[in-house]
């Protein structure tokens, strides 16, 4: 998913691999021999995989929204009388964690997307996780 796979079946991920004098020449004899009839049969681009993904993308919408409705329902009993307290406190705090449960979630996905990668690569982790498994691989 990353690349291409030489014929001995080593993952080409990286510009460093092509440069290598050993390796290097058979992985661009691979790359070069794939026609492109080849990487149109193996494309994830079809009709079928599309659509898929426009209903998965409809269907977390239209939750969201139904969650966040549910959750505003719940809020509008906010005045009402309770017999309790504990009762209405209980109530109003389920009916803002209701409400605001898919708020919060969308708001961690969205902001998922905005991170570097590049940046994490930086750090020591980062670099420990990178050095390690691109040593694996050659």
């Amino acid at each position: 998913m990353c690349g291409f796979v030489s014929g001995a079946g080593y993952p080409v991920t990286t510009k460093k691999q092509l440069e290598d004098s050993d390796l290097g020449p058979e992985f661009l004899k691979a790359i070069w021999s794939v026609d492109a009839e080849d990487i149109k049969d193996k494309s994830k681009g079809d009709a079928l995989s599309k659509g898929v993904a426009l209903a998965q993308g409809l269907w977390f919408t239209n939750t969201l929204h139904a969650c966040t409705v549910f959750g505003a329902i719940h809020c509008a009993a906010w005045n009402n009388n309770f017999l309790t307290a504990t009762e209405m406190w209980i109530w109003k705090s389920c009916s803002v964690g209701i409400a605001a449960n898919p708020v919060i979630g969308f708001l961690t996905i969205r902001l998922s997307f905005q991170i570097n990668e590049t940046a994490f690569e930086k750090t020591k982790l980062g670099e420990a996780i990178t050095s390690r498994y691109t040593a694996k691989i050659m």
